[in-house]
């Protein structure tokens, strides 16, 4: 049999293909018994490279916030010292990754964050042992939570608005509602709205007439708001007209009227207008404030046997309604005697 044999000694490193060459030889003469293997060796197989480890498996992306992606995985069985997870945009994963991160130790999930509303990201992910890194995952993808959209304002009486929107896609479990002073969202909200659950409708009362509202909703996960909706604003129209208006002469100088105002809990001020003669045309000849919100009012101090006609309006917050019903009377003729 040969002994061992030692390579010539040499400065630097051995090139690959002579020590793997060498290796061969040294195998395929201890396998026909021309070279004597140590004691200490013997039993041991001869490794020329180990290999890096298989691809992960399983790799699953779940979109958790309009922000968030969970990302988790089964890592191969043999012993590893990290992995790398690589992200891209869109739907596949070709192309470069706009981000690789180290977890610095084998892990099987990791939640990646700050990403934008509404868009579609993927990942892949590679196993990493002393060998080298090894092939990468399948590719999975995730599209995160958007806002809600479409959402409109419409008034539907002087004090109310409904609004009604199309809530993002996911598991939700809330909707909120912020209402806004003015017509474009700005500044903190006046009041926010939570419903206790996603809903996509919903009607807004206790509103001012004549004046103008915004409202933004935003979506809620169990990992916190998204991004808020477009901004939706409406004017709500001056408060309704009192109708039902009646005039019934008392007296000589008096009419009494009644009439029913408009339903609504933000009404302020009634006016009365006094007209001579049998309509309500042209510039009335007298108007009384009468200081607070009235359903009936006797016009005192007129002239016997004469025509009148009436129209009365209410005000709230500060913008008077349109006119009621033209009511008309003539006073009781003058007794002498």
């Amino acid at each position: 049999m040969i002994g061992l044999f030692r390579l010539p000694p040499r400065r630097g490193v051995w090139p690959l293909a002579v020590v793997v060459g060498l290796a061969l030889c040294m195998a395929t003469l201890a396998s026909v018994g021309m070279l004597s293997v140590p004691a200490g060796l013997a039993g041991h197989s001869l490794k020329l490279a180990d290999s890096p480890p298989p691809a992960p498996s399983d790799l699953v992306a779940t979109a958790v916030s309009s922000s968030e992606v969970n990302l988790s995985w089964v890592n191969p069985s043999e012993s590893l010292t990290d992995n790398y997870v690589y992200a891209y945009t869109g739907d596949s994963c070709d192309g470069s990754p706009f981000f690789a991160y180290d977890p610095g130790s084998p892990v099987t999930s990791i939640d990646w964050t700050l990403l934008s509303p509404a868009t579609t990201y993927s990942w892949v992910v590679t196993a990493v042992s002393t060998d080298g890194e090894g092939l990468p995952s399948n590719c999975a993808f995730a599209t995160t939570y958007g806002s809600p959209t479409e959402l409109t304002a419409t008034s539907t009486s002087f004090s109310a608005v409904s609004l009604a929107w199309t809530n993002p896609s996911g598991t939700l479990t809330d909707d909120y509602i912020s209402a806004f002073d003015g017509g474009s969202c700005s500044g903190s909200p006046f009041f926010v709205y939570d419903p206790g659950a996603p809903i996509t409708s919903l009607v807004w009362t206790l509103l001012s007439p004549a004046t103008t509202y915004s409202w933004e909703v935003t979506a809620v996960t169990a990992y916190g708001l998204g991004p808020a909706s477009n901004c939706a604003s409406v004017t709500t129209p001056v408060a309704g007209a009192p109708f039902g208006l009646v005039a019934a002469a008392a007296s000589d100088s008096e009419i009494d009227l009644s009439w029913t105002n408009p339903p609504g809990l933000l009404l302020t001020d009634s006016h009365v207008y006094l007209w001579d003669g049998s309509s309500c045309s042209g510039s009335p000849i007298e108007g009384t404030d009468l200081g607070g919100v009235y359903a009936a009012y006797s016009y005192h101090g007129l002239v016997a046997d004469t025509t009148y006609s009436f129209e009365v309006t209410v005000n709230s917050s500060g913008t008077e309604g349109p006119p009621s019903n033209c009511a008309t009377a003539q006073t009781y003729m003058e007794i002498i005697g």
